[in-house]
């Protein structure tokens, strides 16, 4: 949601996302935290969608896939970086940057965001806090929980701007 908000903010209006695999939980979470704010503002238009598998080569190939489908000038989420690092390497070796042609943001904020160039923008979310939660329903878990299968945690997450979706 926070990117595709900050899309619209910075005055893009044609999207694009490529999305983690859709057996898993948080991926289909992500995806449709994008998906809400494009649901809810007719302004904003979803001009492509890749299915990916949260692989930097999946990202190869979502950007091969990009150039087929012809088209231009967009704003992608990616919803995690290592696919971001993948279309991303792509783009710039077929002559195109970031974010003139492209602008690109991921998720999960790996440490290299801010060491690539351009810098990724991306999805921050607070792992301290999460572990605490973890650790804290782990130490409240009743014994005849003990046989449950999976938990969930809500925490906030920060968009950190950088350089792939600035001009």
């Amino acid at each position: 949601y926070l990117i595709a908000k900050h899309f619209f903010d910075s005055g893009y209006t044609d999207v694009g996302l490529i999305m983690g695999p859709s057996n898993r939980l948080e991926a289909n979470y992500r995806k449709n935290g994008f998906m809400d704010f494009i649901n809810s503002n007719r302004s904003i238009n979803l001009k492509w969608i890749y299915s990916g598998d949260y692989s930097t080569k999946s990202g190869h190939y979502a950007f091969k896939d990009y150039l087929q489908e012809n088209i231009n000038n967009i704003a992608i989420f990616s919803c995690n970086d290592s696919m971001a690092f993948g279309f991303m390497k792509e783009a710039i070796e077929c002559g195109l940057s970031i974010p003139e042609d492209i602008k690109i943001a991921g998720y999960d904020n790996l440490p290299m965001c801010k060491d690539i160039n351009p810098s990724l923008s991306s999805i921050k979310t607070d792992y301290k806090l999460l572990g605490r939660q973890v650790i804290n329903s782990i130490i409240n878990l009743k014994p005849d929980e003990v046989e449950q299968i999976g938990n969930f945690n809500l925490v906030p997450v920060e968009l950190i701007k950088r350089n792939s979706t600035h001009v």
